[in-house]
């Protein structure tokens, strides 16, 4: 369902990133079956606050989107810090105290130089 106002965006497809609306096409013709897309715009990006904790981890297990936009949070640890936020696996984080991370390490290197709160930015379920 989109978010009222939102223009879906279509970022790859079968893997493939796609940059123009020609290679969107040449890729959904030439796929075969089910067609995977990653689709960003279904909702509105949003700020998530994680609260670290002295005695446990974040606690999130990131992986990087097959496009390459944003960094995916494949898991919430229940025991982990994030646990207490609104942050969901499926989420694409877009940024963590401003700062857009390249990879999964860069996003944990975020995460362990924020002092006591780390505001996230990412796209994915509502709150």
């Amino acid at each position: 369902m989109l978010t009222p106002g939102a223009t879906p965006q279509v970022l790859s497809v079968e893997a493939h990133l796609v940059d123009t609306i020609d290679h969107l096409i040449e890729y959904v013709a030439a796929a075969q079956g089910i067609v995977s897309m990653e689709v960003a715009g279904l909702g509105p990006s949003r700020a998530v606050t994680v609260v670290k904790a002295r005695d446990k981890p974040v606690g999130l297990a990131l992986q990087l989107t097959s496009c390459g936009v944003g960094t995916l949070v494949s898991e919430v640890d229940p025991h982990g810090s994030a646990a207490g936020s609104a942050m969901k696996a499926g989420d694409i984080i877009l940024s963590i105290d401003g700062v857009v991370p390249t990879s999964p390490k860069h996003a944990v290197q975020l995460f362990t130089q924020a002092e006591y709160v780390a505001t996230v930015v990412v796209i994915g379920h509502e709150a």
